[in-house]
Parts: C-alpha cells; sequence; structure tokens
C-alpha cells in the first residue's frame, strides 16, 4: 500500500505547475529525479497525458521502478495505470493541486507477485504531518486478499488512521513468501478483519477476530507512541489451542514420533520471535479455554499475565487447571541467551491422568501429587533444558492403585513369601521425591519413597533428565508386624534403566549378603529370619514418604 500511495504522489508532485502539465517529457523526467531522491531508483513511463474531460486528471501507463542497485531486500513495481485528479479551480489560476488517485498495478518480491489496487478520494492533505484520505486498498496475492477501506494515511506515522481491514485466504503460502518468510508446507485457509484507529496519543487495533484453520483468537491491542520504545498492549483469548494442529495448519511439517528412549522433543524453540522485540516493550494478557500439547497434555482455563522489554519475557502470573488439579506459577525467558527459570506449585494433579493424557498405557488409578519447583535452564530446545535443568523439584503422593497381578504378587511374596493375600494390585498409601537437579541430573540419598498398605520403599540414587535415566536402590521393608518374608533375605532392590521402560530386581551388589541371610536361616532352622521378623515387628514405623524430605 505504502509503494503504491508513494508512486501516486510522486506523479502528482511531478506536476508542480500548469506549464509542465502540457509537456509529457518535462513530467517524466521530473518523476524520474524524484524517484532516484526518494529510493535511489530508475523510474520509467510509457505514456503520460493531461486529460480534461470529464474532469482534469493526469493519466500515466505502464510504469516502472527497477531494482535498487545493491539492493539486500529487492522489489519491482509497476504500474499498469495511474490517474491522479486535479482540482479544477488552481488549475485554471495556474497551480496544480491533486484531488485523488487511483493505481493498478503489480508489486513482484521474493518471486511472488503481488496486485495493488488503490484508490484515495483526498489527496489535498499531502505533505501536512497528518494528513489522510478516504479510500479502499486492495491487495491480491492470489491466494490471498487484503482489503484496507476507511480513513487511510498518507504519512507512515498513521496519524488520523482510521480503517477496516480483512483477509481471506486459501492458503498463506504466497503472502508470506511476499515477506520472505518460507512455510515447508502449505498452510491451512485462514480468515481475519480488525479495525485500526489513531486516537492521538496511541494507535489501536480492535475487534481482532483471526481464523487459522480451526484456531480461532480474538482480541485487540494498543500501541502508545511516546518514549524510546513502542509500548505494546495486548489482549488474547482463544476457546481451543491444539498446539500440534495448530503447528500443521500453520505450515509446519508433522513432528517425527518421539523416539522411545527420549523423554522431550529436539526442535527448537521460538526464541527468534523474543530476540525480534528488542526495541519494544509493552504487556499481554492471555485467556485460552484449553491447551493441548504435543505430548498429550491439555491445560484447561488458563490465564496468563506477562510484560516483555527487548529480548526479555516475564510470565509475571499464569494459573491453570490440569490432570484433574491446578497449577500456578511465573517464568522468566530470555531471547538471546536462550534461557528460561519457571517456578511453579501443582495441586491435586493425577499421576493416573498423566499417564492417560500421555497415551500412556500404565494401569494406575488416583495418585494425586502436590509438585513444587523451581527450575533453570538453557537451549535451543526442550530437549536442551532439560539436560541443563538446575532447581530443586519436590512431588508428594496421596493413595493411588497399581493394579497388576504380577506386581501384586511380588510385593507379597516379599513380605509374607506367600501370594495368598496378593490384591492382584499395589495399594500405594503414598509416595515422595525430593529431587535437587544439577544440569539435568538428581543424586542423593533418600530422595524417592514410597509406602503401600504392605511395604516400605526408600531409595538413594540418581535420576537424570540429562541422560534420561534412572538408577534408585533401596531395602523393600515390610509393614511392622508383618511376617517373615523374601525382603529378609533378599535385602536391597534396584530401580533402573531409561526413564520411560524402568525395570525393578534385585540389587547385584546385595547378593552375596542375600546367599548368606539364607544360609543362616537354613543353618538356624530358620531362627535367624524369625528373629528379623520380631526386629521388624518392634522396629519404629519410619514412613517413607516422610523421610525423602528431613
Amino acid at each position: 500500500m505504502g509503494l503504491a500511495a508513494t508512486l501516486a504522489l510522486l506523479v502528482v508532485v511531478a506536476a508542480i505547475a500548469l506549464h509542465a502539465l502540457v509537456d509529457p517529457e518535462r513530467l517524466k523526467e521530473l518523476a524520474r529525479e524524484k524517484a532516484r531522491d526518494a529510493w535511489s531508483r530508475e523510474i520509467t513511463i510509457g505514456d503520460m497525458s493531461l486529460r480534461w474531460l470529464p474532469l482534469p486528471s493526469l493519466h500515466a501507463s505502464d510504469v516502472s521502478v527497477a531494482d535498487a542497485p545493491d539492493d539486500k531486500d529487492p522489489w519491482h513495481l509497476h504500474a499498469d495505470s495511474v490517474v491522479v485528479g486535479l482540482e479544477l479551480w488552481p488549475l485554471l489560476t495556474g497551480e496544480s493541486r491533486p484531488s485523488d488517485v487511483r493505481i493498478e498495478g503489480t508489486v513482484v518480491r521474493h518471486g511472488q507477485r503481488l496486485k495493488v489496487v488503490a484508490r484515495l478520494d483526498d489527496l489535498s492533505g499531502h505533505g501536512q504531518p497528518d494528513a489522510v484520505s478516504d479510500g479502499k486498498v486492495e491487495l491480491n496475492w492470489g491466494a490471498t486478499q487484503v482489503t484496507v477501506s476507511g480513513r487511510i494515511p498518507l504519512q507512515p506515522q498513521l496519524r488520523g488512521a482510521a480503517f477496516t481491514a480483512t483477509l481471506e485466504s486459501k492458503g498463506l503460502n504466497d503472502m508470506l513468501g511476499f515477506f520472505g518468510i518460507e512455510r515447508p508446507r502449505p498452510t491451512a485457509p485462514a480468515r481475519a478483519r480488525l479495525e485500526l484507529r489513531d486516537t492521538g496519543d496511541r494507535i489501536e487495533v480492535l475487534n481482532v477476530d483471526a481464523l487459522l484453520g480451526k484456531l480461532r483468537v480474538t482480541g485487540d491491542a494498543r500501541f502508545s507512541k511516546g518514549g524510546t520504545k513502542p509500548v505494546i498492549d495486548a489482549r488474547l483469548q482463544t476457546d481451543r489451542l491444539d498446539w500440534p494442529q495448530a503447528l500443521l495448519e500453520a505450515g509446519e511439517l508433522p513432528a517425527d514420533p518421539l523416539p522411545p528412549d527420549q523423554l522431550f522433543y529436539d526442535r527448537p524453540l521460538a526464541w527468534p520471535l523474543l530476540v525480534a522485540l528488542h526495541d519494544k516493550q509493552g504487556t499481554i494478557e492471555a485467556r485460552l479455554g484449553l491447551i493441548r500439547l504435543r505430548n498429550g497434555l491439555e491445560l484447561k482455563q488458563v490465564q496468563a499475565s506477562m510484560a516483555f522489554e527487548g529480548d526479555r519475557l516475564e510470565v509475571r502470573s499464569f494459573t491453570t487447571a490440569l490432570l484433574g488439579g491446578s497449577a500456578k506459577g511465573k517464568m522468566h525467558l530470555e531471547g538471546r541467551k536462550k534461557a528460561l527459570h519457571i517456578d511453579i506449585a501443582g495441586t491435586n494433579v493425577l499421576l493416573e491422568r498423566w499417564f492417560k493424557e500421555r497415551s500412556r498405557d500404565i494401569p494406575f488409578t488416583g495418585g494425586p501429587m502436590a509438585i513444587t519447583a523451581s527450575l533453570s535452564g538453557t537451549g535451543n530446545s526442550v530437549r536442551d533444558l532439560a539436560r541443563s535443568m538446575t532447581g530443586p523439584l519436590t512431588i508428594r503422593m496421596g493413595p493411588g492403585v497399581y493394579t497388576s497381578q504380577k506386581a501384586g504378587e511380588a510385593e507379597a511374596k516379599m513380605v509374607n513369601f506367600s501370594t495368598k493375600d496378593a490384591k492382584g494390585s499395589i495399594n500405594f498409601e503414598c509416595a515422595g521425591a525430593n529431587l535437587a537437579f544439577v544440569q539435568g541430573r538428581a543424586t542423593g540419598d533418600s530422595i524417592v519413597g514410597a509406602r503401600s498398605d504392605m511395604s516400605r520403599l526408600l531409595t538413594s540414587g540418581y535420576v537424570s533428565l540429562h541422560d534420561v535415566e534412572v538408577d534408585l536402590r533401596g531395602r523393600v521393608q515390610p509393614k511392622p508386624g508383618a511376617t517373615v518374608g523374601l525382603a529378609h533375605i533378599v535385602g536391597d532392590v534396584r530401580i533402573a534403566g531409561n526413564i520411560r521402560a524402568m525395570k525393578t530386581t534385585f540389587d547385584p551388589a546385595g547378593k552375596a549378603g542375600a546367599v548368606a541371610r539364607a544360609g543362616a536361616a537354613v543353618a538356624t532352622l530358620g531362627l535367624s529370619l524369625a528373629g528379623s521378623a520380631m526386629a521388624n515387628a518392634a522396629r519404629e514405623d519410619i514412613d517413607p514418604c516422610s523421610a525423602v524430605f528431613k
């Protein structure tokens, strides 16, 4: 729109005196001089003439603006027709004053062709700092059409603007390509509407209603004019954001399946978007009915209050319902450093829902969790952030049931040598984890514990998001008062392997002790085991769910 309007104004400026109007060649030369001064480009005009009927007007055809030498962002403008209306009375008194303009032409940029049809009804204020004109501008890339109608500014500061803009597109690739944005696949159809107006001290973008595929976003924004940096205050809302689907509809390639030994994707995050805000500041208030993440988790009733300055974004507060519970917290992000810090607290978050929403076939029910974390990391992707994660993470889980005949029988044997009391499940009363991560790895004694209605387990070792591995070891203890069981012989168990496929085995380091205890039991006709059972009945009941936090 700016290029087309500027071309029209150059033609108008060329008609600066009555005597010049009768000399087409002189007009062409004036236009060429103005183009060199304004753009350092050459302009060619096929034909230019003054017509008096029905009203005085200046006509130019086949107008082309050549590429500038060494232009890093080349574009080419060709106008099939430029018609500039002239006010009659000034013309008769020896002056030329433009009254209106109509342009039909094309702009070629990055191999994409844009057809422009522009009509500006009042050019009388041309050259004034607040010049505006009623009019209409139609932009057509082929699959994408944009229409701007209303009071259109004749200067880049948008003073006095008050117009409506609409977009209709079968796919945005042609328009995005024009601006040098290439997408690896076609985008979804899109449409949008907004109103823009200048109030004097700020520019308001109101009643924004945009649709891309199935994603609909509404909101408004205000741009304050004072200060050294533009200040942007925006409000956005959507009923549903399916993030994987939205990326596909925005022209991204489908994500490859996550490797079975990984927890997080290695795709680059949108740090460049933050870097692009280096000379801006403002606030964003976001309201989302539902967000579905790439891993399947669903966040509901999301509210976030954000502020940005330069490449730094502060999520001052966010709240959401998830996994049957809720969470709140805050975040700090820095674009150039690719750094993230997050503080989060979750309440009544169900482990059962965690497995189900991530499509994990694990027969677990219940497990309400309280989660707190204060974590920092740097990296280009979520996987990089996890590998560098530093800070505390605590989990306190309430009752939950792991339904498995095999697991239930194994627990029964550990505590009393018999499967007659096996329930076909492990009935957890609680579980706890106290993990102090350093560069993606949490190591320590008594860091993960669990208690069921039959046994106790407190483990030491490490949990690594850097290597996506876990290695925890601890002694299974029957609950106080239990009879003699396998736990009295085998000693420690080991939970180890890839986090997505952990396995529980007897600790190889304890085999010699297990053999010795078994031999002692045989030599004493079971009296050593009976003594262990009596000691177990008399010992203090140490709660592993609490012990991890001491």
